[in-house]
């Protein structure tokens, strides 16, 4: 019987002090959670396996805020460039102005795996 299989992957964001301004950040903090969509960018010149995350909504739809660690794309890149996962959703849950630090939640999905008689 296949049966689809969900993951819940809680992560830091990468670069988002490179990105915007100190009053930006504050101003996300105060509105979040956004939801984000995650784009592969496998013509990256520094990490062939780099994720960038945008945010979704209006008025900032399609602005890109960073990126999910290097180390966990590397694991992930893979199974979204093979299909073998896709991301439900995504989103930016948590900003904290005075560190810049910012976590996502990410909802996977995977292929239905076949299971052996």
């Amino acid at each position: 019987m296949a049966a689809k299989s969900f993951r819940k992957l809680e992560i830091s964001l990468a670069g988002l002090s490179y990105r915007a301004t100190s009053t930006t950040i504050e101003e996300l903090a105060k509105e979040t959670p956004y939801k984000v969509t995650l784009e592969r960018e496998p013509g990256n010149h520094n990490d062939p396996n780099a994720i960038a995350v945008k945010l979704v909504e209006q008025p900032r739809r399609g602005w890109q805020i960073g990126y999910v660690p290097r180390q966990i794309a590397a694991l992930l890149a893979p199974r979204l460039d093979s299909g073998q996962d896709w991301v439900e959703n995504a989103w930016l849950t948590e900003v904290d102005p005075e560190t810049t630090d910012a976590n996502l939640l990410i909802h996977l999905r995977s292929k239905p795996s076949r299971r052996a008689k």
